[in-house]
């Protein structure tokens, strides 16, 4: 089984090396693109599910739920436009420097 798995890829690879360099390229993009979009997906849904089987560990009391909040934009008034569809995301003021005392 193995010694066959390895006469086809040595096919392949023979094959592949007998080929003009565009058509070696071409072969390869056409191959390797779709390979790793589907692993990336792969992974991608293997980080999903690891990040949510330990989100409790890392966040003692908070559900699931908590963490999936939409937060609603702001309402525009007219002629105050945010740019690029801003978003306020923490409603507390910002903190300055203190002032020095004498």
């Amino acid at each position: 089984m193995r010694d066959q798995f390895i006469a086809i890829l040595d096919g392949i690879a023979q094959w592949l090396t007998g080929l003009p360099l565009v058509w070696q390229t071409i072969v390869v993009v056409l191959t390797a693109i779709p390979m790793c979009a589907i692993l990336a997906i792969v992974l991608l849904r293997a980080i999903d599910v690891a990040g949510a089987l330990t989100y409790k560990w890392f966040n003692p009391g908070h559900t699931t739920a908590e963490r999936v909040r939409l937060i609603p934009a702001r309402k525009v008034t007219k002629g105050h436009k945010p740019a690029a569809e801003t978003r306020v995301v923490i409603n507390t003021p910002p903190v300055g420097p203190e002032e020095p005392t004498q």
